[in-house]
């Protein structure tokens, strides 16, 4: 919730602050291939304090994160340091949350991954709105104050729940990601669907379709297209566990394709909304099979689903950087 108050709001944020697309975009290409060097050292640290711990800590980082981007109208910070401490808090908390899920995760994968994807995406559709509405009444730096007492409140219920012990874990060797290389091209479409629908969307609309009142209208459209993503996740959860993944991914990814080469042909409001709430069940198709499969495939070895997580990550985060390249 903390993440998706400011979460697509970031580009925006940093284009009003002077930066220019070429120099945003630079920044996410280093943002998700520091997430692969960020992610493997967490995975380490994860070996020494847990699952649970690595989560937590991630929270503080991010603290750390939100903190510079509330001072950055104010004083000098290289946007450098914006960009690690970022990394570090996304890749820390993801390390943690999806390998405890494929150690957790032992049947019905499609339902658990549907079930993780709505609830993360359900979040994610009231933060937008919030974060918008806050952001066009009071300023975008008051969203970023909330972002930060929502993070230190997210922390605390973990401090009572016991821990995965971080022994049994094997961190991969490059050998490891040769054996799996396959699974690049399994991120790669789904890279290109996130880095579309989450970032460069966001700023589109904020800079061709939105002239005022920008953060509320830009999350608006998220928060309402990521509530109809969310009712069918659900179903596509369980038409996964039904022998349909195949299919689900297959369709999801020529609709979310052919519908993100219409993005830029959007000039309005409610075109704009309509895009969405097409975009992001299509979306859905593609990631709760995928979902599904990871978390089957990490959940077969214990020992290796740490391993299995980084992997699979590290061919995600490339995806994304190459969108950015490109």
């Amino acid at each position: 919730m903390s993440v998706g108050l400011i979460g697509i709001f970031i580009p925006i944020y940093f284009y009003n602050l002077g930066y220019s697309l070429e120099e945003i975009a630079i920044y996410y290409i280093f943002f998700w291939i520091a997430r692969i060097f960020l992610d493997h050292l967490q995975a380490k640290l994860l070996l020494k304090i847990g699952v649970k711990h690595l989560i937590i800590f991630s929270y503080f980082v991010m603290w750390v994160q939100l903190l510079l981007l509330l001072l950055m109208p104010h004083t000098y910070i290289p946007i450098a340091l914006v960009l690690v401490t970022g990394a570090a808090a996304m890749g820390g908390f993801w390390t943690g949350f999806h390998t405890d899920i494929s150690l957790n995760a032992k049947k019905r994968q499609g339902e658990e991954s549907s079930k993780i994807y709505s609830i993360n995406k359900l979040a994610g559709a009231i933060a937008p709105i919030l974060g918008g509405a806050i952001a066009g009444l009071f300023g975008i730096q008051v969203t970023i104050m909330l972002s930060v007492v929502l993070a230190i409140l997210a922390a605390i219920p973990l401090l009572s729940t016991p821990d995965q012990s971080g022994n049994i874990f094997y961190i991969p060797k490059p050998k490891d990601y040769l054996k799996l290389k396959k699974l690049f091209r399994l991120s790669l479409g789904d890279g290109f669907i996130y880095s579309v629908s989450a970032i460069a969307w966001p700023l589109f609309m904020a800079l061709f379709i939105f002239s005022n009142d920008s953060y509320f209208s830009v999350g608006l459209v998220a928060g309402i297209s990521l509530l109809v993503a969310v009712v069918s996740a659900l179903i596509f959860g369980v038409l996964s566990d039904r022998g349909m993944s195949l299919l689900l991914f297959r369709t999801g990814a020529i609709f979310g394709y052919i519908l993100n080469i219409g993005r830029p042909l959007n000039t309005s409001f409610s075109s704009a909304l309509g895009l969405g709430v097409l975009a992001e069940p299509a979306q859905a198709s593609v990631q709760v099979p995928l979902g599904r499969f990871y978390y089957k495939r990490g959940g077969k070895d214990d020992e290796k689903s740490l391993a299995f997580v980084l992997i699979w990550t590290a061919y995600n985060q490339l995806s994304r950087a190459l969108f950015f390249l490109i």
